[in-house]
């Protein structure tokens, strides 16, 4: 009976010439990690059909920029973020980086 061996993130990590916590980051699509170094590592994942866990990401989204929204201090107890006005300006924010890339 052939049993099918198993590819562990060491094996990934050993692979792409990485450490294993960089490798499981790039696997988590951590922003610590640089966009190459994370492709490479899932295109490995890929290629030696590593076991994924169901809460990691699809893929790297190579994403290499932050958007910051600063929300002037609340006047009453709600706060701002309460405000229909600021869920529209949000949502609106994301949909143009989105259609950005």
């Amino acid at each position: 009976m052939e049993t099918k061996s198993t590819t562990r993130l060491e094996d990934l990590a050993k692979l792409a010439g990485v450490s294993i916590s960089t490798a499981s980051r790039a696997l988590n699509d951590s922003p610590a990690v640089n966009v190459r170094t994370k492709q490479k590592i899932w295109k490995l994942a890929r290629e030696m059909d590593y076991p994924f866990r169901h809460y990691m990401p699809a893929g790297p989204i190579g994403a290499n920029a932050t958007i910051s929204i600063v929300v002037p201090r609340p006047q009453s107890r709600e706060g701002r973020m309460a405000d229909p006005f600021f869920f529209e300006l949000i949502a609106g924010i994301g949909d143009a980086a989105r259609e950005r890339g």
